[in-house]
């Protein structure tokens, strides 16, 4: 279908108050330059190695369209659908797909450096070793996704959803991970330098010889996370949930556990000092540094002596009585 057969089917159709229906339709190659296509039903089409620059595509509908070689640069995608879409080593950078719905699209490759994609789906989608350099992914959906050394550095992903996704060998330097869920999601080989991950929830995850040097995970929730040998110098663990953590031989000199919950930690063969865990609120159940549970401090028996000194006070007065009423009596 070439350009004037498109445009006369999105014309009839709304002329008719009708979605435009080019649904399956093979577009290759086609010149869609600048076109409207808004809300039109492209799903399945075949768009491969098309010209779609500056088209509008806001609300359409591209689930399961090919768009492999498309050329897709000042396009408009608010709001579109592009779930199981491929889109594989698209050129995307800089676009604004804010709100798209990617679930199960093919990215593997895609060059999405600086993109927008605040608040977009992209559950179990597929972006192997695309490059996500400051992209804008704030409290996006990408759960499930496939984010094997994808390009992340920079990227904000502050609210993110990257629950059971796989973030194996992907680049995270300098990442904005505030309050993301990370739960079940493999961090194996992912660097995670000057990383930001205060309020992250990491529940569970295995970081066993991680470099989290100045890291922030401050009020994060770290339950059960595996942390043993890994580099927590001067990182700042304020107000965080640290139960069940494994610390064993981890080096925490100058890390910050103010505030912190401790409970049932292993600490044992960590560099950390009694200092520093004095400034937790919770160590129950914890293993200190020196192998041995924790114990609590004995109470102090000072507080016994206001009631000693009160019981003393009443007695002398008591007695002071009796030997006022003895004068008393023996004047009359």
């Amino acid at each position: 279908m070439k350009r004037r057969d498109v445009v006369e089917v999105i014309r009839n159709a709304r002329q008719n108050g009708e979605i435009p229906d080019l649904s399956g339709v093979d577009l290759s190659g086609a010149d869609l330059s600048g076109g409207d296509l808004r809300g039109a039903n492209l799903s399945g089409a075949n768009l491969s190695g098309a010209n779609l620059s500056r088209a509008n595509f806001i609300r359409a509908d591209l689930s399961g369209a090919n768009l492999t070689g498309a050329k897709m640069d000042g396009a408009r995608w608010h709001g579109v659908k592009l779930n199981n879409a491929n889109l594989g080593k698209a050129a995307l950078a800089g676009q604004q797909l804010d709100s798209v719905q990617l679930s199960g699209a093919n990215l593997n490759g895609a060059v999405l450096r600086e993109a927008h994609l605040r608040w977009s789906s992209l559950a179990n989608a597929a972006l192997e070793q695309a490059v996500l350099l400051d992209a804008n992914l704030h409290e996006a959906n990408l759960s499930g996704a496939n984010l094997v050394g994808a390009d992340l550095r920079s990227a904000n992903l502050s609210g993110a959803n990257l629950s059971d996704a796989d973030l194996s060998e992907a680049n995270c330097r300098q990442a904005n991970l505030e309050a993301a869920t990370l739960v079940g999601a493999n961090l194996a080989g992912v660097r995670l330098e000057l990383v930001r991950l205060s309020s992250a929830n990491l529940a569970g995850a295995d970081l066993s010889g991680f470099d989290l040097r100045t890291v922030d995970l401050s009020e994060a929730n770290l339950t059960g996370v595996k942390l043993n040998k890994a580099q927590l110098y001067k990182a700042n663990l304020s107000k965080a949930t640290l139960v069940d953590v494994d610390f064993r031989g981890a080096d925490m000199r100058e890390a910050d556990v103010s505030h912190s919950d401790l409970g049932g930690a292993n600490l044992e063969g960590a560099n950390i000092t009694i200092e520093q865990l004095e400034l937790a609120k919770n160590r129950e159940g914890a293993t200190m540094p020196d192998g041995k549970p924790y114990k609590a401090p004995e109470k102090s028996t000072a507080g016994g002596k206001p009631e000693k000194r009160k019981a003393t006070a009443t007695g002398l007065a008591a007695a002071l009585a009796r030997i006022q009423k003895q004068q008393g009596s023996e004047e009359l």
